[in-house]
């Protein structure tokens, strides 16, 4: 339920194309179906305050098996932790796993609205670089604003 909250909260989706759907529970079940039976993977990001582990966000990769291409993507919908490197910390994560033994995965992927500065950050700051602008990708408000792809070769 709590990510639910997340998903319908304007200043969480911000840049998100999830901005652009009413989220229920129904339809966030529907959605894991989907990219399960798509061969994708989703994880819960937790934090433990010492008083128990709660979820702050999640971070998804859907995976291309044929050209061992993974794409990431990642929401941390507890805002009061934007910030914080906990965002930074489960993508290196996850990027780690997928670069591992158990994956045939060569190469990762991810895409932000140019103005996402935190997601440029965390893309950066992992060793991904900037392969392609796509101008005026997405609508947003009154204006168009650019994709900006990221991409990383395996070790």
């Amino acid at each position: 339920p709590v990510h639910v909250s997340w998903l319908n909260d304007p200043k969480v989706v911000k840049y998100s194309e999830q901005r652009h759907k009413i989220h229920t529970l129904e339809t966030q079940h529907e959605y894991l179906n989907t990219v399960h039976r798509n061969g994708g993977l989703i994880w819960l990001i937790k934090i433990d305050d010492g008083s128990g582990a709660y979820q702050i966000g999640t971070i998804s990769a859907h995976i291309d098996a044929p050209n061992e291409v993974a794409n990431m993507g990642i929401l941390i919908g507890q805002k009061f932790l934007w910030g914080k490197g906990y965002g930074q910390e489960a993508w290196e994560a996850v990027m780690d796993y997928l670069f591992g033994e158990d994956w045939k995965i060569r190469k990762i992927e991810a895409g932000c609205m140019e103005m996402n500065q935190g997601m440029v950050k965390v893309m950066e700051r992992s060793g991904m670089e900037r392969e392609a602008r796509m101008e005026k990708h997405f609508i947003l408000g009154n204006g168009k604003v650019d994709l900006l792809l990221y991409g990383k070769f395996a070790p």
